[in-house]
């Protein structure tokens, strides 16, 4: 009798601390999850945005290097570009605000291009956009600026891109005097191309 009671409690207590075990699995995988939500890189949440505004920084801002691909495939490096002016255009071709000043962005580097860097970043979701629909997009318009896929959110999230077109002025010396956030006219962007040409 003594030793159906021993093995009973037994049983019990093993019942129990199985039931503590799998409550606090539960528990700590919640929580690892949670914090590998918290830390995991995520895509940026952009959105479309008609009408320009201007902001200039008050202090001469270094602008973050990143890595981006050209339409061959090639890794290209900002910091490869700075040495002369550099203009740095965010735009997707399923934004319309985009695509209103695209063919005067094409004018400006068709017109400027041996004296400012036209970067032309188009923003890779994989989703809403993906690097054939761009590219091809560009090609369908016969835009002759140049290119750069933003596939890995590694330039857009280093300039803080949450809606676009944004287009960032950046001086010989690498520095970002303005930033444009939304649709430039033509008049802008000739503009900020005086600017960073005086």
């Amino acid at each position: 009798m003594k030793e159906k009671r021993r093995y009973t409690i037994l049983a019990v207590i093993l019942v129990v601390v199985l039931l503590l075990a799998g409550i606090g699995y539960r528990l700590l995988s919640d929580r690892y999850a949670a914090s590998q939500a918290e830390t995991a890189p995520t895509e940026p949440q952009v959105s479309a945005q008609d009408g320009s505004q201007q902001e200039t920084p008050a202090d001469p801002m270094l602008a973050p290097d990143f890595t981006v691909t050209d339409q061959a495939g090639n890794d290209i490096r900002f910091a490869d570009q700075v040495g002369q002016p550099i203009i740095l255009n965010f735009w997707a071709s399923w934004c319309p605000p985009c695509r209103s000043e695209l063919p005067d962005f094409d004018a400006a580097s068709q017109k400027y291009g041996d004296e400012i860097t036209f970067m032309m970043i188009d923003l890779c979701d994989g989703m809403r956009e993906t690097s054939v629909s761009g590219l091809a997009f560009v090609q369908e318009q016969g835009y002759t600026f140049p290119v750069y896929l933003d596939t890995t959110y590694e330039a857009s999230s280093l300039y803080g891109v949450y809606s676009i077109p944004m287009t960032v002025g950046i001086n010989a010396e690498g520095e970002i005097v303005s930033i444009y956030t939304g649709a430039m006219s033509g008049e802008q962007i000739e503009a900020l191309v005086s600017d960073l040409l005086s």
